[in-house]
């Protein structure tokens, strides 16, 4: 068996061999992958500003992020991305009320 970042980098590979040729890719037929792209958007998710400060005043802040194109590179002096994907991001700062757009 191949060490997890091992086996990443080759999953990665080829399912962007695959996908170049027959599409999108079932996240089932590469499981490692699946939970990296998980972890991809559970940083994102993490990353989202509640609060903003503008002119000495605290803002409250609700962002909500429905779909990103992530590019995961093998590290971080990486030139070139080893995976690129489309991930749906939960709206993980729901507060309970309706939105209304002003």
């Amino acid at each position: 068996m191949m060490p997890i970042h091992a086996q990443i980098t080759a999953d990665a590979a080829e399912a962007t061999a695959q996908a170049s040729k027959d599409g999108p890719i079932p996240h089932s037929e590469f499981p490692n992958l699946a939970a990296l792209i998980e972890g991809a958007a559970d940083a994102i998710q993490a990353a989202l500003p509640t609060r903003y400060d503008h002119h000495g005043k605290t803002y409250r802040l609700h962002v909500e992020v429905q779909l990103a194109r992530v590019a995961i590179f093998d590290g971080m002096a990486a030139d070139r991305s080893m995976l690129v994907t489309v991930v749906s991001l939960p709206n993980a700062q729901g507060d309970g009320h309706a939105n209304a757009t002003h």
